[in-house]
């Protein structure tokens, strides 16, 4: 059922309203039962800020609109709360910034095909609440075993099922004090909404029970770091056939290098990859190819034995509804190209790149990521990104420190 009023959903007494802007991150607003149904009407303000790279130049506020079809119970909370997606709107239409409202049109694009997608979403815990003035806490960063994670552990999954996630999964990964969760298949726009809310549960449960939770790409060195798989299937239409797995598959692919620096948004994303190329490189492989396999575990996209696409150039720092859109992306093309044989692999192979400014030389050309979206949004994106790297550019790090002083310093 869909509402369109706050009566229609019994007695909630609070609505948490949340949305993504260009960097991905969650935010949002605390709406009480009197004023729901006015936002719902007109939405409510947002001011110019990081968020929308407006940078406080005086332009006018955005419009934050409620989306009731994404609204679940918020457990954990004293109060009776919901939490709702929202949209976000620059005057009467859908703002550039709101990748929601990307996502929902793209899927609109690429009718009648319909993918489904499941995700598998790896986190790191640490001791202790996270530190909001500068500098960290070196016991938040500690990956061993630590017995203070059980009661998170115990009671994610129960919290997730109550919010009416389902078939949730939660299990321990590679690296210490890593774990992976996981939950139904879901469309895309479901998918995106439920990531948001899940990571958003990870995060409010572990400052409530004391630890800290971390999706951040490569916390350490040598470690395999917190990665983002999907495992895409299509849906059968009547009368319609869907598309070959082989040759979406090989779109993927052929997409991945241009798509790379939507996928891996910041510069400790590419820090992982680097990582898993150099693991490739010592076992003799072509370590940034983005090969297309059966079944073989690892590899960056691949088809598994119970008929799904798995794709893994994502990781914890993407944005989950750019996640949903880099997916279908292979769709639109495959729209316009319905007898498109996948043909045998490019040579050379598509070949992920190596530096974060790579990734953003190929993003800023590429017609495909500008016709997902669009080149207001496209350019707000690349400058986003930019400001990462003039940040880190502008950071001296003890590595550099100890390095030059081995290299130059007096004997």
């Amino acid at each position: 059922m869909i509402a369109s009023t706050v009566h229609d959903y019994g007695d909630y007494e609070y609505f948490m309203t949340t949305f993504c802007g260009v960097d991905g991150r969650s935010r949002g607003k605390l709406i009480s039962r009197g004023d729901f149904d006015k936002v719902l009407r007109e939405g409510y303000k947002a001011s110019e800020g990081y968020w929308s790279l407006g940078r406080g130049r005086g332009l006018d506020d955005f419009i934050i609109k409620p989306d009731l079809t994404s609204l679940r119970p918020l457990p954990g909370t004293d109060s009776r709360t919901a939490w709702v997606s929202c949209n976000i709107v620059d005057g009467m239409l859908p703002s550039d910034i709101c990748v929601r409202t990307h996502l929902i049109n793209l899927i609109a694009r690429t009718k009648p095909y319909e993918i489904e997608a499941g995700l598998e979403v790896e986190f790191s815990l640490g001791v202790g609440r996270p530190q909001k003035k500068r500098g960290v806490n070196p016991e938040q960063l500690e990956l061993r075993h630590r017995s203070e994670f059980i009661p998170f552990l115990d009671r994610l999954p129960s919290l997730l099922e109550k919010a009416g996630i389902r078939g949730v999964k939660l299990h321990s990964e590679a690296d210490p004090n890593q774990y992976e969760i996981s939950w139904r298949h879901t469309c895309p726009l479901s998918a995106a909404d439920e990531h948001v809310f899940v990571r958003y549960m990870i995060d409010q449960l572990a400052q409530r029970l004391g630890v800290s939770a971390s999706f951040m790409p490569l916390r350490a060195p040598d470690y395999l770091g917190n990665g983002c798989h999907v495992h895409v299937s299509f849906l059968d239409q009547p009368g319609m056939e869907s598309p070959d797995l082989d040759s979406y598959a090989m779109l993927l692919s052929k997409q991945a290098p241009e798509l790379s620096g939507f996928s891996l948004p910041t510069v400790n994303s590419m820090k992982r990859m680097h990582a898993w190329f150099k693991q490739r490189h010592a076992l003799g492989e072509n370590s940034h190819a983005v090969l297309v396999s059966n079944e073989t575990r690892g590899e960056l996209i691949r088809k598994t034995s119970h008929g799904t696409i798995e794709y893994r150039i994502f990781d914890g720092s993407t944005n989950p509804y750019i996640i949903q859109s880099v997916l279908l992306a292979p769709l639109s093309v495959y729209k316009d190209r319905p007898n498109m044989d996948a043909g045998s692999p490019e040579r050379p192979l598509p070949r992920l790149p190596k530096f974060s400014s790579e990734s953003l030389i190929r993003l800023s050309q590429s017609s495909l990521a500008e016709s997902i979206y669009n080149k207001k949004f496209l350019d707000k994106f690349v400058r986003w990104r930019l400001e990462e790297l003039d940040d880190f550019y502008a950071c001296v790090s003890d590595w550099e420190i100890s390095r030059h002083e081995r290299q130059f310093g007096l004997e």
